[in-house]
Order: C-alpha cells, then structure tokens, then sequence
C-alpha cells in the first residue's frame, strides 16, 4: 500500500491473519517457518504452559549463532 504506516499494513496484515485462525504458520526470512498466535486468549494460555519460552536465544541455536 503506498504511503501507508506500518501501523496500518501491520492493522491489516493481522486482520487477515486473524482471519485464518487463531495460529497460523507463516514463512520469515531464510525461509524459517514459524507460528504467529494472533488470539490473546490463546497467547495467554500457551505462554503459561510450562513447554514455551520467549527466550529464543535459549532455544534457537540458529538465532544464538547469528544465523537468523
């Protein structure tokens, strides 16, 4: 979108995400598949459980390299 902000493609890229569900994998840079929760209940639910972490330098080994 031609000058648009990046609150407004973001806006619009999580509208249409939100769209297909409540967690979709999307594919970013160097080809990393990853999953995007776009649901706060679910993110809620899934950041309490004891399986997930948002230190990605503890579990990433190709974030801890520099890789990605």
């Amino acid at each position: 979108m031609r000058g648009a902000t990046a609150a407004q493609t973001n806006g619009q890229e999580g509208e249409r995400l939100r769209a297909l569900g409540s967690a979709q994998v999307v594919e970013l840079s160097g080809e990393v598949l990853a999953r995007v929760v776009v649901d706060p209940a679910l993110t809620e639910r899934l950041s309490a459980g004891p399986h997930m972490s948002r230190d990605a330098a503890r579990h990433w080994l190709g974030y801890r390299e520099g890789a990605r």
